[in-house]
């Protein structure tokens, strides 16, 4: 015999395992979305690195023409 709380038919444990379904879910999709976005971030800079010397390079991450991880990451800094 279970003593806990029953909302719409279910009971407590099938929602906490629903909720953290849920949270795994959207913590996955923000690690997914950081990946993709350090990534677009590096091949920015290296498609710059074969259009500019690294003087130049560092002077538009100097004037934050560029994105700074990119800058920091890709060695201009």
């Amino acid at each position: 015999m279970s003593i806990g709380f029953k909302v719409g038919g279910k009971d407590n444990s099938s929602m906490k395992k629903n909720l953290l379904k849920i949270l795994l879910i959207i913590v996955l999709a923000c690690l997914a979305a950081v990946a993709i976005f350090l990534f677009l971030g590096y091949q920015e800079l290296n498609s710059l690195e074969s259009e500019y010397t690294k003087e130049e390079l560092f002077k538009l991450c100097s004037e934050g023409k560029v994105d700074m991880y990119g800058c920091v990451t890709g060695g201009a800094w």
